[in-house]
């Protein structure tokens, strides 16, 4: 049985992972001194030692070793919602995590969605935001039919943009909530989205 001995947050970074050299890509949904979790179509076989370069989203790096330790299988229909992928538990170079950690700002307290690329926002766009829904995560618990308030950065943006919706699915997941909200107003969220994460 898996014992957690450090406290998980949410953060999202991306992460290259290989048995020997990290040439796959996905993204952390959570993270500690001592595991974390990885969001990616690959899972590798329980068990397997794995090198992890975990970049930022300033671009520092560092790169830890782990080992696969359980897969969470999700039906495709359902990813946009529950994240797919796989729990390593680190093997030492637990300093390194706690510096990456320490260095980058503190997790979200509530309802969060943060772009890590360009590539990313236009993707949700296309799945998401152009049915007039958004999905997002929060360190608590959200109930269906909740208003929320959900905060949106971006990495290569300063500050973040703030949009309400109404929660419409919401599922727990290694502690994290994630959720659906129908934006309250679709298409003036999509123009402010796009001014935002505007690159200009």
């Amino acid at each position: 049985m898996e014992h957690r001995t450090a406290r998980r947050v949410p953060r999202r970074l991306k992460a290259m992972f290989g048995p020997v050299t990290p040439t796959q890509q996905g993204f952390t949904q959570d993270i500690s001194e001592t595991g974390l979790f990885i969001t990616t179509t690959l899972l590798p076989k329980v068990g397997t030692r794995l090198m992890v370069q975990l970049e930022s989203p300033t671009k520092k790096s560092s790169i830890v070793t782990g080992e696969v330790v359980r897969h969470v299988v999700v039906p495709p229909e359902l990813r946009s919602v529950m994240r797919h992928g796989f729990g390593v538990r680190l093997i030492g170079d637990r300093a390194l995590v706690r510096s990456l950690l320490e260095a980058e700002k503190p997790a979200p307290t509530g309802p969060s969605v943060t772009f890590t690329t360009p590539m990313e926002y236009q993707r949700v766009k296309s799945e998401e935001l152009s049915k007039g829904c958004l999905s997002f995560t929060s360190p608590k618990a959200v109930a269906i039919n909740d208003e929320v308030e959900v905060v949106i950065a971006c990495a290569w943006r300063q500050g973040v943009l703030n949009l309400r919706g109404r929660t419409v699915l919401a599922r727990d997941l290694a502690g994290v909530c994630h959720a659906v909200m129908v934006l309250n107003d679709p298409a003036k969220a999509r123009a402010a989205l796009d001014a935002f994460t505007s690159q200009s």
